[in-house]
């Protein structure tokens, strides 16, 4: 139950969609296979759902810790018969934990992301955290470059920014401040900063190891799998490297434009089970 719901924690907290959460694809140890119809936010939606064929949004982002829990019951349903009835009601109670081990990942995670570096959690950060990914969402804005961008630039800066210097900011961070609520936004969470302690130096090194730069976005695995298909294994091999160290900024990483916007043509990208 732990490790299943870690995983899951982890995969909301980079902006993560498995795509195919069935059972015979989820691990005790918590990993899980399949990855076929997977997808990092290019563009930040709670309903993304990276299968197209999966038409009621089973496996859609927002849906995968209730799926995962829902597979943690089918897994003890198959084992009951083979419990004493002391092993089933610790089971039953070790499965009644989930929301609650889930939950404290997931804050703790995004808690990281935004650059607050203790586990004491209140109910602010939640509040916090919930309205940066409301206005995310309303931009479409994409999720790995935005934590990351919001992890390079000063606040101070950000605050003083004048609406005539908006297209001198990073492209992640052009959508997130045209939002109405996000200048407010902007205030609370310099002065949830300030409240708990935390210094501008110490925000962005806790974020810049918390955010990475760069994710196996899927138009730069179509690219690796075309020129693959072709005999050419540069781009994997070079997509492995970068992808060992994704949170340093990486010469190689930028003249391929992995840290840049997705390419328009990414958008007609279409992943299924047999990706």
């Amino acid at each position: 139950m732990r490790r299943v719901a870690v995983t899951t924690a982890l995969w909301q907290s980079i902006g993560f969609a498995h795509g195919v959460l069935n059972t015979d694809n989820v691990s005790i140890l918590g990993l899980t296979i399949d990855y076929g119809p997977f997808r990092f936010a290019d563009e930040f939606d709670e309903n993304m759902t990276p299968n197209f064929s999966d038409d009621e949004r089973r496996y859609s982002y927002g849906q995968q810790p209730a799926v995962m829990e829902e597979n943690l019951r089918h897994l003890l349903t198959a084992l009951s018969r083979l419990m004493t009835a002391e092993e089933h009601r610790d089971a039953k109670n070790a499965l009644k934990s989930y929301k609650a081990v889930y939950r404290q990942q997931y804050m703790r995670a995004f808690r990281r992301k935004i650059g607050l570096s203790t586990d004491v959690s209140v109910d602010s950060d939640d509040i916090l955290i919930s309205q940066l990914l409301s206005i995310m969402s309303d931009q479409k804005a994409d999720f790995t470059a935005t934590f990351r961008q919001l992890s390079d630039i000063s606040l101070h800066a950000l605050r003083r920014l004048k609406s005539k210097d908006v297209e001198h900011l990073p492209w992640a961070l052009q959508q997130l401040v045209q939002h109405p609520s996000f200048s407010s936004w902007l205030t609370q969470y310099a002065e949830h900063l300030k409240k708990a302690g935390v210094s501008e130096l110490e925000r962005r090194s806790v974020m810049q190891h918390a955010n990475p730069y760069y994710v196996l976005r899927n138009w730069m695995a179509e690219q690796a799998i075309e020129r693959a298909e072709a005999n050419d294994f540069s781009t994997i091999h070079s997509i492995q490297t970068i992808l060992r160290r994704p949170y340093e900024k990486q010469a190689v990483a930028e003249l391929m434009g992995y840290s840049s916007h997705p390419p328009l043509w990414s958008r007609n990208i279409t992943v299924s089970c047999s990706s």
